[in-house]
């Protein structure tokens, strides 16, 4: 049955898709520096979405498959029964001077008339079908109704209108914890590079630390818990900037401030629903463009590049 190796191929398909949220969540949970409380809460909401949200589609998945299954199997048993049942009734019919058969195909013929032809096994698989995509296409515009209106899409649609009157457009760079410097680097060097983006990193901290009397009131004493690789001698603004440069720590408004004056050049931060902010001074480069988003992923919070719209996709 062509239905038994979909269920197969379905199964492989969920078996595969489990493998790679499984990396996909060990990377979430990677990106978590020691002791940060409040990435740590982020990235448990990050990680439950996405099961609950794989379990509640291959769910789906397999009901849609299994009731088509069902539906198969049920209409031949069901075939099969009343082709039974008719042998046996005509079996058992009396036949004295051929009046009882006669009335009963009489009857037969009037009940044909009434309830209009009886519908072949071809045509009753050909109605089941239509029936079950009229369901799909009303499940499927039920879902996409919703999913115009989630905040992510409405979000979305806000920002793309805006960057189209600018001639920019959105660079998606990776949601790891380092989506502000990917996204920043990206721009300096036009390319993708693991190196540009702990470069970046480095750059913020050590400015910071250089600078720490124009950071150190913003930085919270309970986000930069020791942890065992800590020195002893380390305070907790000096940690924060390690952790910057050495880990998957998401970025900010600072570290935003430490790069646009490390690089003396002006960043422009685009949002839905608020005017484009502008951090630094340089009027004289093109500046670095970013995109904040506060619905594109389960934590809320993502950096993407804004670039020209001419420019090719890489």
């Amino acid at each position: 049955m062509d239905l038994e190796q979909d269920r197969e191929e379905l199964l492989s398909k969920h078996k595969k898709e489990l493998k790679e949220l499984r990396g996909k969540i060990q990377g979430i949970k990677s990106s978590v520096p020691k002791g940060d409380k409040k990435r740590k809460k982020q990235a448990t909401e990050e990680i439950a979405k996405l099961e609950n949200e794989t379990a509640a589609r291959h769910a789906a998945e397999m009901s849609q498959l299994e009731s088509k299954l069902d539906g198969e199997c049920a209409g031949e048993a069901a075939e099969a029964s009343a082709a039974a049942a008719a042998a046996t009734a005509t079996a058992s019919c009396p036949d004295e001077e051929g009046t009882a058969v006669e009335s009963d195909m009489a009857t037969e013929d009037s009940d044909v008339s009434s309830a209009g032809p009886k519908m072949t096994k071809a045509q009753r698989r050909k109605l089941k079908k239509e029936q079950e995509a009229k369901e799909r296409d009303e499940r499927f515009a039920e879902a996409s109704k919703a999913a115009v209106n989630s905040d992510r899409s409405v979000e979305m649609r806000t920002l793309t209108s805006m960057l189209d009157s600018l001639s920019l457009r959105v660079h998606q760079v990776e949601a790891d914890g380092n989506c502000l410097y990917h996204a920043l680097a990206y721009q300096l060097h036009n390319r993708k590079s693991e190196a540009d983006m702990l470069s970046l990193r480095r750059q913020a901290a050590n400015f910071m630390l250089r600078h720490r009397d124009d950071f150190e009131a913003f930085v919270e004493d309970a986000a930069t818990q020791p942890s065992e690789s800590s020195p002893p001698t380390e305070d907790f603004f000096e940690r924060y900037c390690r952790n910057v440069a050495e880990t998957a720590m998401w970025g900010g408004q600072l570290e935003i401030q430490a790069i646009s004056r490390a690089l003396e050049r002006k960043v422009v931060v685009y949002q839905a629903g608020c005017e484009a902010i502008t951090i630094g001074d340089d009027t004289i480069s093109q500046p670095l463009r970013l995109v904040y988003h506060r619905h594109d992923l389960g934590t809320g919070e993502h950096y993407n590049a804004a670039i020209p719209s001419a420019a090719a996709a890489t």
